[in-house]
């Protein structure tokens, strides 16, 4: 960083700025891929959208993605399958770096893209069983780590 740089506009720029974070596993083989796509706010994750494989894309916005923000990383978690009395309940986490928006010169672009990488954690919660859990494991866990790139998103941007 430039000597006598001053980072309280870069700070302010990323809090007032929304981030459009793309995602995938590295699989050649479209059946098998991962995609997240997120769109990060200053509140943490407003939308997100995940495929595995040929599946459907699934879409969450609002009150359906449980998210934080912490000065490091930025996660958020959704619900894939609700599950029920005897299924299983399925969650996803994902969880990407906290982004930048802003420049510090000319020659460094503000506004991305930028490559970058996240962690997801695939949850299965095992249903309770009558008379209480069963010994043993009450989740399996599925971890998966993505490439992709994170770009400043403007009005009127919709990746979603």
């Amino acid at each position: 960083m430039p000597a006598g740089h001053d980072t309280s506009s870069t700070i302010t720029e990323q809090v007032t700025t929304k981030v459009a974070h793309l995602f995938a596993t590295r699989e050649e083989d479209p059946a098998v891929r991962v995609n997240v796509a997120a769109t990060v706010g200053p509140s943490g994750v407003e939308r997100l959208r995940y495929s595995a494989g040929d599946g459907p894309v699934v879409k969450f916005s609002g009150p359906q993605i449980d998210t934080f923000v912490g000065p490091d990383r930025v996660r958020a978690t959704v619900v894939l399958d609700a599950g029920g009395e005897t299924e299983p309940k399925i969650t996803l986490e994902v969880v990407m770096p906290v982004v930048v928006i802003g420049s510090i010169d000319d020659d460094i672009p503000g506004e991305g893209p930028w490559a970058t990488s996240a962690a997801t954690l695939r949850v299965t919660h095992f249903p309770p069983t009558p008379g209480g859990p069963f010994p043993g494991p009450q989740q399996s866990l599925e971890a998966l780590q993505l490439s992709g790139r994170a770009i400043a998103a403007h009005p009127g941007d919709d990746a979603f």
